[in-house]
């Protein structure tokens, strides 16, 4: 998938190239362009690798390039040349002493920058406060901008707090001895803001006074929408604006902005562009006017340009945009070059005059591109080379070349280059093949891999890296080929009375019922070629949604002279006026009261006259109900007693409210018995009506029994329009209000106990209802606690309950010195004479220590010795920390034939045996004591011969890494974390 980005509505995504702010007064502004300027490198690398000043594009030892900032020198180190594993890189680059406490305002460091992370580096930028040096901020490899990605970066840091007479920056790259990559940076600022001037902001980006904004590739005659800008005014008193559109090409426009702006606001201002109709650049300028007169930056001029494809395109493809291409060109090999071919169909019956090729590139430049990397051809397939029909070295023409984003913002740069034939060709009816080839500079050209001789081969069949359905064709996605892609563009006239290929896609595939307000969504039908009249396309729909018009959704389209209608069934019609290839259908939801399940509506394409059906014929917009599915809860209030009787009350309620009483199933357990203990207003259902609540009142039985406290459990079941939420379940407990009988015990706990101090906690018998003499009752003190060493109870074994009908049992912790986990005492009662055990039947309370828990476990031994075959065995792993019994297992992978774990619950176990079979054996172990857990790698070799060194710490050393960057290391990394194995360390060189 490419990167080329389309920008219509209001989702323009602008691409900026500008990295300033406005109305500055820069203390330190090294640029490098004529050497060091003051700063100083130290280095105290066992490699001697040390930051170096560095031109142009450099090219790693492993393939990849960096690209440069501004075309002049920056400071670079490159961790890479050092080779594999067991040397360091620690270099520091420091910058000349400036006085930081001048500024007026706010403090800024800015400076650009390419970080590029392997597996353990860092990369930190400190400040010198003064009296010490401060972090600013560290770059670490989860910071990486990925393997092969060398994309600039401009970042700006407020370092107002660490203003200082002798402030300094410096940059610390440091290797610990893996495999790694770069960092390299450049135009290093520390700057205030002085002046009533303003900033530009775009998506939170600053565009700086003459700086550009590119808008990519627009249709002809489109109304992009409005481009968004913030404008902030940095100083300390008001400003009145006006903004206005200069010197357009290609285009036409407005633009809005506030009158005034306050000292620190921000207004917006908003661009609404619209494309002219002539293919090739259009460009316009926005110029901001205010009254202050003290600035350099009035008025602030802001470039918009982009590439217009004019209403002459027939054809442009590439990209991601859904439908399968026949034949790509894969298979490379160091450096990374290629021809890219795509297939576009002549429809019978018309000629194409073509005018201009064009191509837009994903590369580190566009300088390269000759006539000779564009080419027409027939007959290719895979394997097939096909025949050159017309080729850039055989025509004249001219080259105009222009950047549609830019890689300090993107992450990557994104060129447009057009062919303007000096003659034109003709191609008649058939089946053709476009081919570009990509340039990256520094790399030698023309080196694709083929399966077949003869220049520019296609190559291995690969169906679904290029597409050619335009209404598709600028999803923003993963790379093509390795990170360099393409798309391509026939522009010319036609002739003949030709017979239109029709496809559909669903460009904006997800729409909402109100939320609050409706989200349509969008179909888009496209023509290979405007009809010389106008043209009838017969549709079905389908899916989950109804397909009848307005019951979920209605078909309209606001393209000129078009129209959509349902006829019979769940069919209809579009109308596509002469002279135009593109209708957008917009399908609007029908915002009902249902509540439902988000619901698809599927358009496709049938057969009809006047034009053939193409690849993709079909599109599939979502509905999402604003409805919402029920969700169902239960509460209890209220203490039900046979006293009165009193009642108790469930509460069911859902969220959201229906729209419709719904039906909720319950049942109604317990050990109250329904009839004879309790009646209830509802047993088996309850209705939730619109308002969201429904309540099941309890009402207990005034009976002469003498009873225990008995429960009633009320829970939610299943059922339809709704779902059962948590709780789903609550509890009310009747209580008896007759005072003969056999009395029924229960148990409660309260306090917190604890070493300090100590402080006590207390379990509390009761007895209800109280005994009319003291009872014995029978308990049992259980837990993690151990009597006497951890606490002492003032009972046992027994408690003794007067006619009060309640007694204690108090915990007394003692205050050792061992440090422990918390430890819990639970009381549990036992069945006796003269009562009745009721519940809860226990309690427990929770001794808190006051000499710090345990440490966690370390696995303190990181490496083993090598073994040999068939000869005895024995390595310890030992462990610290921790308490109690330690557990060791084989977490990952296995022990080599013939060795097994022995003293696995002590601290230390051994890995002992005879080893069967010699080789290389990664595995993890664990080791825990049941409340903390750690993992230790290793890498076991087992010889054949003389045992050999250390493993390592189950590294293995590093390797002699990879020809190409766009190696397979990738999918070695994930196939390694899927086998769980990325946790062994193991080191590897980047590719």
């Amino acid at each position: 998938m490419s990167r080329h980005l389309l920008l219509a509505g209001l989702g323009l995504a602008l691409m900026m190239a500008a990295t300033s702010l406005s109305g500055q007064t820069y203390l330190l502004n090294s640029n490098f362009n004529a050497g060091a300027g003051g700063w100083t490198v130290s280095n105290v690398s066992t490699s001697g690798q040390a930051w170096v000043l560095s031109t142009g594009n450099y090219t790693s030892p492993g393939g990849g390039v960096i690209n440069n900032f501004d075309g002049t020198q920056f400071y670079l180190i490159d961790a890479d040349t050092v080779g594999g594993t067991g040397v360091t890189v620690d270099t520091t680059a420091t910058s000349p002493v400036f006085n930081g406490t001048t500024a007026t305002g706010n403090l800024f460091l800015r400076f650009s920058h390419n970080w590029s992370a392997w597996s353990s580096e860092t990369g930190t930028v400190e400040v010198f406060n003064g009296t010490a040096w401060v972090q600013v901020t560290q770059y670490t490899v989860t910071q990486s901008v990925g393997q092969g990605v060398w994309s600039p970066a401009t970042v700006t840091f407020d370092i107002t707090a660490h203003k200082a007479a002798n402030n300094q920056v410096r940059f610390r790259y440091q290797d610990p001895g893996a495999w790694g990559w770069s960092w390299a940076f450049d135009n290093v600022q520390a700057f205030y803001n002085t002046g009533p001037e303003i900033d530009v902001d775009f998506q939170a980006n600053p565009v700086d006074t003459g700086g550009t904004v590119y808008a990519g590739i627009q249709s002809a005659s489109t109304a992009m929408g409005v481009v968004v800008f913030s404008v902030k005014n940095t100083g300390t008193a008001s400003l009145t604006h006006t903004a206005s559109i200069t010197s357009p090409v290609n285009c036409s426009g407005t633009v809005t902005l506030g009158a005034s702006t306050a000292a620190g606001a921000t207004s917006t201002m908003q661009v609404n562009l619209t494309t002219g109709a002539s293919f090739g650049p259009f460009s316009c300028v926005v110029s901001i006017a205010n009254n202050d007169t003290t600035g350099s930056e009035n008025p602030y001029l802001i470039t918009i340009q982009g590439m217009n494809r004019g209403p002459n395109l027939r054809f442009y493809g590439g990209d991601w945009d859904g439908v399968d291409a026949n034949v790509n060109g894969v298979g490379f090999a160091n450096p990374n070059d290629a021809w890219l071919y795509q297939e576009f169909i002549v429809p019978g019956g018309e000629t194409w005059t073509v005018t201009h090729l064009f191509a837009n590139v994903l590369a580190t430049s566009n300088a390269g591109v000759t006539l000779a990397d564009y080419e027409i051809r027939t007959g290719m397939s895979a394997g097939v080379g096909g025949t050159v029909v017309q080729s850039g070295t055989a025509v004249t023409g001219s080259m105009t070349r222009y950047t549609l984003s830019n890689s300090l913002v993107t992450g990557y740069a994104e060129y447009c280059v057009h062919l303007q034939l000096g003659s034109t060709f003709n191609l008649t009816a058939g089946t053709y093949y476009v081919g570009v080839r990509p340039r990256k500079v520094g790399l030698t050209e023309n080196c694709f891999c083929s399966t077949t001789s003869g220049a520019n081969g296609v190559g291995t069949l690969n169906a679904t890296a290029f597409n050619n359905d335009l209404a598709m064709q600028y999803t923003i996605g993963a790379y093509e080929l390795t990170g360099y892609s393409h798309s391509v563009g026939v522009v010319g006239n036609t002739s003949g009375a030709g017979t239109p290929s029709v496809t559909l896609a669903a460009t904006d595939p997800n729409a909402a019922e109100a939320t609050p307000s409706t989200q349509t969504g969008d179909y888009t039908l496209t023509l290979s070629a405007a009809a010389a009249s106008a043209l009838t396309v017969n549709f079905t729909m389908s899916g989950t949604a109804a397909t009848a018009s307005g019951t979920d959704y209605a078909l309209s389209t606001s393209t000129s002279g078009a129209s959509v209608a349902f006829t019979t069934g769940p069919g209809g019609t579009i109308t596509v006026p002469a002279g135009t290839t593109v209708v957008v259908i917009t399908l609007t939801p029908v915002d009902d009261a249902a509540v439902e399940s988000a619901e698809t509506a599927i358009m496709t394409l049938n057969s009809g006259t006047g034009y053939t059906l193409g690849a993709t014929v079909s599109g599939t917009v979502t509905i999402a109900d604003n409805d919402g599915t029920p969700v169902v809860t239960v509460a209890s209030s209220g203490t039900p007693s046979e006293t009165g009787p009193t009642p108790g009350t469930f509460t069911l309620t859902a969220t959201p409210a229906p729209t419709s009483t719904i039906t909720v199933n319950i049942t109604l357990t317990g050990t109250a018995t329904i009839t004879s203990d309790y009646t209830a207003t509802s047993t088996t259902t309850v209705q939730i009506t619109t308002s969201g609540t429904a309540t099941v009142t309890i009402n207990p039985i005034d009976d002469t029994a003498v009873e225990s406290a008995e429960t009633v459990i009320l829970t939610v079941s299943s059922g339809t329009g709704y779902t059962v939420g948590s709780p789903s379940s609550a509890q009310l407990t009747i209580i008896d209000n007759d005072t003969t009988g056999t009395p029924v015990v229960t148990v409660a706990s309260t306090g917190s106990p604890s070493e300090t101090g100590p402080t006590t906690g207390t379990f509390t018998l009761t007895a209800s209802p109280a005994p009319t003499s003291t009872i014995t009752v029978n308990i049992a003190l259980t837990g993690t606690a151990t009597i006497t060493s951890d606490y002492t109870p003032t009972s046992t074994t027994t408690v003794q309950i007067t006619t009060s009908g309640s007694a204690t049992v108090t915990i007394t912790p003692v205050d050792d010195a061992a440090a422990e986990s918390p430890e819990t005492v639970i009381l549990t009662l036992s069945a006796g004479t003269g009562y009745t055990v009721g519940a809860p039947t226990s309690a427990q309370l929770t001794i808190a220590d006051n000499d710090g828990g345990p440490t966690a476990i370390d696995i303190t031994t990181t490496t083993l010795p090598n073994g040999t075959r068939n000869v005895a065995y024995n390595a310890p792993v030992t462990a610290t920390g921790g308490a109690g019994t330690f557990t060791w297992t084989v977490s990952v992978g296995t022990l080599p034939a013939g060795l097994s774990l022995t003293n696995a619950s002590s601290a230390t176990c051994n890995i002992s045996g005879i080893p069967t079979v010699a080789g290389t054996f990664p595995f993890s172990l664990d080791c825990t004591d049941g409340a903390t857990t750690d993992t230790q790698a290793f890498n076991l070799v087992i010889g054949t011969g003389t045992v050999g060194g250390g493993g390592g710490g189950g590294g293995g050393g590093g390797g002699g890494g990879c020809a190409s960057q766009n190696s397979g290391s990738a999918w070695l990394l994930a196939t390694l974390a899927v086998l769980g194995l990325a946790g062994l360390g193991m080191r590897r060189r980047k590719a």
